[in-house]
């Protein structure tokens, strides 16, 4: 809903403003994700979850919650965790890290809603190592 500043000379630019950079938030969003390759989420208390706020033509996605492996995972393993649904699919790199015991990761989900972990060094995670996942994705 557009602001009325009709009554200065620069309202209908800044109302257009307004109308086409409006920002919109799904909420935090639990429904439809499911997890793949043996890793698995908290179904009690911080399940993994995600929030999009648009604006324009730029979407921001978060990514918030306790997932684990059921199985290890190798050094320098690039593996898919989760699928997300449809209105999650905006595709760019993710800025964040996971750090659990001595093994260092990052996260990124694809063009096609895909989240993968790549496990960096010499670590691995054992079955039932758990991350605490909190990652920011930029779209633009």
């Amino acid at each position: 809903m557009a602001i009325d500043i009709s009554k200065s000379s620069w309202g209908s630019d800044l109302n257009d403003f307004i109308e086409a950079n409006s920002i919109s938030d799904t909420g935090w969003v639990t429904d439809g994700i499911t997890m793949e390759n043996g890793w698995a989420t908290d179904t009690t208390g911080d399940p993994i979850e995600f929030r999009i706020l648009t604006f324009g033509n730029s979407k921001l996605m978060f990514i918030s919650g306790w997932i684990y492996v059921t199985q290890a995972v190798a050094a320098n393993a690039s593996v898919s965790v989760a699928q997300f649904p449809a209105q999650a699919k905006i595709g760019t790199t993710a800025f964040g890290t996971a750090n659990t015991k001595s093994a260092l990761g990052q996260f990124g989900i694809t063009s096609d809603g895909v989240l993968n972990y790549t496990l960096h060094g010499s670590g691995t995670l054992a079955a039932n190592d758990g991350i605490w996942l909190s990652v920011m994705i930029l779209d633009q």
